[in-house]
Order: C-alpha cells, then sequence, then structure tokens
C-alpha cells in the first residue's frame, strides 16, 4: 500500500512538470503567432496583444506551475523519504518476525529431525541388535554342532585308538605267550641237556667214582656192624661210599655242607651226621655213633679235620686219607704229639 501511494505522488508531479513544458511551449508558440501577424492589420495587433496576453498568463501559468512543481517534487520527496522510513521500519520488523518465524520454524524441523533421527537411530539400534542376536544364535548353534561333531569324531577316534590298542595288546599277549613259550621249550631243552650232561658225567664219573669208594672201604677194612665216617658224602665219591658201606653191612654217619645234602645222605642209607658250616663237627657225630667213637674214618679234607677225625675214631680205628682239600698241613699244636695220639689209638 506505501508503494501504490508513492507511485500515485510520483504521478502527480510529472503532469505538473508535463503541463509546465506544454505551457512553455503554447507560449513559445504564440510568441512566434504574434511575430508573425505583427506585420498584419489592426486585428492582428490586438492578436498580437492578445497574444502577448495569453503568452504572459502562459508565462504566469508556467511559473505557477513550475512553483507547483517543485512544491510537489519536494512534498513527493518528503513523502518518499517518510515511506522509505516506514519501509524500513516495516521490513525490520517484517524482517525481525520472519526470523522469528524462521527460527521457531528451523526449531520445528530441527526438533522433528531429532525424533525421526532418535527413531531411526532405535530402529536401526534394534535392528543391528536383532541382526547381532541372530548371528550370535547361529554361530552357538554352529559351535555347538562342531562341538558335536568333534566329540562324535573323538569318540569314533577314540573307539579306533581303543580298537587299535586291542589289537596292539592281543599282538603283544600273543607274541609274550610266545616267547613264554620259547622259553619254556629253551628251558625245556637246556634241563634236557643238563639231564643228558649230567647222566654221561655220571656214567663218565661213575666207575671212577664206584671205584675210589670201593677202594677206600677195602683199605679201611669195614666190616658188618661197625660205623664209618664219611667226610663230603654229597659229592661223587661220597654218595657212592654211602652206597657201597650200606651194602658191606656199616653203620654210615657223614659231614655235608647243606641241610638238602643230609637229607640226600640219609635217603642213600646214611644214619646221621653234622654240618660243616655249624662248627666243629665232633659232638655230633659222637653223639649220634655208639660209644661216641667210629671205626673208620674216610677223609678228603684232611688238615682241617686231622684233630677231630683222631678224636673221633675208637681204638684199632682206620683213618683213609685220598685228598687233602683243606691243605697237607696240620693245625697248630697238633703236630707234636700227633703221632702219641693217634698211637693211643691201637
Amino acid at each position: 500500500m506505501a508503494a501504490a501511494g508513492w507511485a500515485a505522488e510520483a504521478t502527480g508531479v510529472a503532469g505538473l512538470e508535463a503541463a509546465a513544458t506544454v505551457a512553455a511551449g503554447w507560449a513559445a508558440a504564440g510568441r512566434a503567432e504574434a511575430d508573425l501577424e505583427a506585420e498584419g492589420s489592426e486585428a492582428a495587433a490586438r492578436a498580437a496583444a492578445a497574444r502577448v496576453v495569453v503568452v504572459m498568463a502562459a508565462e504566469g501559468w508556467a511559473a505557477a506551475a513550475r512553483e507547483e512543481a517543485d512544491l510537489a517534487v519536494a512534498a513527493t520527496e518528503g513523502v518518499v523519504r517518510a515511506a522509505e522510513e516506514k519501509a524500513e521500519a516495516g521490513l525490520a520488523a517484517a524482517a525481525r518476525a520472519a526470523a522469528r518465524a524462521a527460527a521457531r520454524a528451523a526449531a520445528a524441523r530441527a526438533a522433528a529431525a531429532r525424533e525421526g533421527a532418535a527413531r531411526e537411530a532405535e530402529g536401526w539400534v534394534a535392528a543391528r541388535a536383532e541382526g547381532a542376536r541372530a548371528a550370535v544364535a547361529r554361530a552357538a548353534a554352529g559351535l555347538a554342532e562342531a562341538a558335536r561333531a568333534a566329540a562324535r569324531a573323538a569318540a569314533g577316534s577314540k573307539a579306533a585308538a581303543t580298537e587299535v590298542a586291542r589289537a596292539e595288546a592281543a599282538r603283544a599277549v600273543a607274541t609274550v605267550a610266545e616267547a613264554r613259550e620259547a622259553v619254556e621249550r629253551a628251558a625245556a631243552a637246556a634241563a634236557a641237556a643238563a639231564a643228558a650232561l649230567a647222566e654221561v658225567a655220571a656214567a663218565l664219573a661213575a666207575p671212577e667214582s664206584a671205584l675210589t669208594a670201593s677202594l677206600n672201604l677195602r683199605l679201611a677194612n669195614v666190616s658188618p656192624g661197625e660205623t664209618v665216617l664219611i667226610h663230603a658224602a654229597a659229592s661223587g665219591v661220597g654218595v657212592a661210599s654211602v652206597q657201597l658201606a650200606r651194602a658191606a653191612g656199616a653203620r654210615v654217619l657223614v659231614t655235608v655242607g647243606s641241610a638238602a645234602k643230609l637229607e640226600l645222605a640219609q635217603s642213600l642209607g646214611a644214619s646221621g651226621g653234622a654240618l660243616r658250616h655249624d662248627g666243629p663237627w665232633l659232638e655230633a657225630v659222637r653223639a649220634a655213633a655208639p660209644g661216641g667213637k667210629v671205626d673208620a674214618v674216610l677223609d678228603c679234607v684232611a688238615g682241617a679235620y686231622a684233630e677231630q677225625n683222631v678224636e673221633a675214631l675208637g681204638v684199632d680205628g682206620r683213618w683213609v686219607l685220598y685228598s687233602l682239600l683243606s691243605g697237607p698241613e696240620m693245625p697248630e699244636g697238633l703236630a707234636k704229639g700227633f703221632l702219641a695220639t693217634l698211637m693211643k689209638k691201637r
């Protein structure tokens, strides 16, 4: 509306200026026409005078028009300035209102954007969470299946390993059984070989042992009912001597190195005896011999048994020495009176 008013006022000012311009043109035309008619008649003079009046009037009118135009221009300029000031004030107010409206609209759009962004973020987070849960569930299911597969594989491997172990154990047992059988066969073969060797040795030694035992008994002049002491009765010559003495009807006492050997001698016919590892055997022999004395001694030990042999012999006793297993020396102190002690046995 202010702009329309400014346009109307500007149009009025322009009209006044145009009228002034027309009046000025008209005055100029009147002056020219007056100049042309001055040369004519009186009428021309009166016309000229009239024209002068007209011109003067026109000039006055023009001057008034110019003054009115100047006033209108000044008024128009004031109106324009006032309108401009009003427009500026209105524009500022409108700008401020528009700014406030724009701010409110921006705030509303920001709030809506925040709400939309929040909703989108919530939806995105929910979708991602759901996807993550689904992925975790799928991963858990895959792990469970892998664990079951591993368990099945382990069970299969264990079963296979157990079967292999059983097979290996069976082969090992079979190998051990074969080895045991081989050892048993080897032991049986060794025992058979040992028995054969023993038989051969016995066969080879029997004649010599028997001949030595027979010679010793003949030298001892053993008679039935007499008591014979045989040392090392478990040796080859001793075993033969025990049997031949018993066959001759004599009573047999022995000395041996162990209880097993004593049992062997007793199984062959010995009445009793002593173990040499238990110490001096004299008292055990005296306890087993009738009258505490023996009639003959078959000795292969010699020096270590010399004193006890002499003490064990009765009157007219015989001492047959056929080896020197303990050496030829007499015990210390026995040599001086040995012959005298031996002579007492006559």
